[in-house]
């Protein structure tokens, strides 16, 4: 967990990630902090790809508690070293001057963590992060947040705080390449600026300079828009990209009329742009149950499978409470048949399914609520054991175009 210092009402970002994440089959643990310092705002975002939304609790945020409880089946799931496993985003609501760690805890969700192969409890060797908050003066810029799909241009307000009387403005707008393409800077709204003013010699690796100079202070109203800096949306639904400001490769500078040339600060607020899906693909797996030895056939049905070209995932289940049969009732898909799943892995509860149209331009396209394909089971578990069938990426990526 990384540290960071930040400005009273400054919003920011805290990344979890970890090492020696391999082949993890369970993963529980807390995670505290004190709420008169920090604010977790809204839900976590940058998951791991096998992380479920509902496997991190927010619900006691309020107290500075977030616990997670995760499963996963089989041969369990693995990241590579500083993995992201998801993001928070905090707000700064203690006094400059305060601080709060954001630790890994042992309550109210007990620290528990296997690996396939090994069911004992390997534990955590946790990193605790430090978050300080600063008595800040000088200006204050502040980026917008927006959502946009794949292919969006999306252009982010640069508002100012704080901004009185400056007469030097230098700093690194920041954000992430693989999820954000740089377009360009416009609707300049402070006296001198303009296209000249910014360095885009480093946009390819995320990275935007400005370096502006008035003859003469320059005084905004709050909240009053800078200019906008705009991005081709190019990473995939559900990530987020963060854009900020820093102070590499270019640094962080503000003077004022009255500070003789003395850099007097410059406190920056991350935005972010999040990627929403524009098809809003849906696959529910449905939900039946019976008695020991007998056979149970699951259907998996669609929604919004409008314009579809390519589907691919993994579908993961217990296989000590179920043992696959067949997957039968396949829907009137080109091309969609026995042969579009991988069944290798079965007996170690998982089947792979990938199908690519044969209309690559537009795609194929079924009813909302149609059956994709109905997948059956002979249940070898003891009462009441049960089990979740789940959509993952473990075996085979998750594919929808």
């Amino acid at each position: 967990i990384s540290d960071d210092v930040v400005c009273p009402g400054e919003t920011f970002f805290i990344d979890l990630t970890v090492e020696d994440f391999v082949q993890i089959t369970e993963l529980d643990f807390s995670l505290n902090w004190n709420p008169n310092v920090l604010q977790l705002v809204g839900a976590p975002t940058n998951l791991a790809p096998f992380l479920f939304v509902n496997s991190v609790n927010t619900s006691n945020a309020n107290q500075g508690i977030i616990t997670v409880e995760w499963q996963q089946f089989g041969f369990g799931a693995s990241l590579p070293d500083g993995g992201t496993l998801f993001r928070l985003r905090f707000q700064a609501v203690g006094p400059g001057g305060s601080n709060s760690t954001i630790s890994i805890a042992n309550s109210p969700v007990e620290i528990f963590v296997t690996q396939f192969g090994n069911n004992d409890n390997i534990g955590i060797n946790s990193n605790n992060g430090l978050v300080t908050v600063e008595q800040c003066g000088g200006v204050t810029l502040v980026a917008g947040n927006d959502t946009g799909n794949p292919g969006d241009m999306i252009c982010l307000d640069v508002n100012a705080q704080d901004f009185e009387d400056v007469t030097e403005l230098a700093f690194t707008i920041n954000w992430e390449p693989n999820l954000l393409e740089y377009v360009q800077t416009t609707n300049y709204n402070l006296a001198g600026l303009d296209a000249s003013d910014f360095d885009e010699s480093n946009v390819n690796t995320g990275n935007l300079c400005l370096n502006w100079v008035s003859g003469t202070g320059q005084t905004v109203i709050p909240g009053t828009s800078l200019f906008q800096v705009c991005f081709n949306v190019v990473g995939t639904p559900g990530q987020c990209a963060q854009v900020s400001f820093t102070d590499f490769p270019c640094p962080l500078l503000a003077t004022t009329g009255s500070s003789a040339g003395t850099d007097v600060g410059l406190s920056g607020q991350a935005g972010e742009i999040c990627i929403t899906n524009p098809i809003g693909f849906a696959i529910d797996v449905g939900s039946s149950g019976g008695a020991v030895g007998g056979e149970v056939c699951v259907p998996v049905t669609v929604t919004n499978f409008t314009g579809i070209t390519e589907l691919a995932f993994t579908m993961e289940w217990d296989e000590t409470v179920a043992d696959f049969t067949q997957v039968t009732d396949f829907a009137s898909l080109p091309g969609f048949d026995m042969s579009s799943f991988t069944l290798s892995q079965t007996a170690n509860g998982q089947l792979e399914l990938a199908w690519a149209s044969f209309d690559q331009t537009n795609g194929d396209t079924l009813a909302s609520g149609d059956t994709l394909f109905v997948i059956c089971f002979t249940l070898v578990g003891q009462f009441p054991d049960c089990s979740d069938v789940m959509i993952t990426s473990t075996s085979q990526q998750l594919i929808v175009k």
